[in-house]
């Protein structure tokens, strides 16, 4: 395993030197530079770090994607068929029938090995 040292990425900016963590929303009011982080459940976690930097973007390794390229993939839902499923999804919560719910489709690079070419 990798013995790495904490470090948060925003964009252009690097931040170093993880000095605290919590949940705690007070602690945004002291001095530092905060990163937060929601979890799937809406949970907050705040981590305040010593030092940011200007630092690019890592350039993408040379030949590490051999997939297929990002406008040749496909949806098996359509815009306004996902759409309609979380509407239904969210009138389902709004009714007490359940209280979460996960909203899905297929995708696939226009030709899945499994199965003939998509038009």
């Amino acid at each position: 395993m990798y013995d790495l040292a904490p470090l948060a990425r925003f964009g252009g900016l690097v931040a170093t030197g993880l000095r605290d963590v919590t949940s705690d929303p007070a602690a945004l009011d002291s001095a530092g530079f905060w990163a937060v982080v929601a979890d799937f459940e809406g949970r907050l976690v705040r981590a305040r770090f010593d030092d940011v930097r200007p630092e690019p973007p890592p350039a993408p390794a040379a030949g590490a994607w051999r997939g297929p390229a990002a406008g040749d993939w496909t949806s098996s839902l359509d815009r306004a068929a996902y759409t309609a499923g979380v509407r239904r999804v969210r009138e389902h919560i709004a009714a007490g029938e359940i209280y979460q719910a996960n909203t899905s489709a297929e995708c696939c690079p226009r030709r899945c090995p499994d199965r003939p070419p998509t038009p």
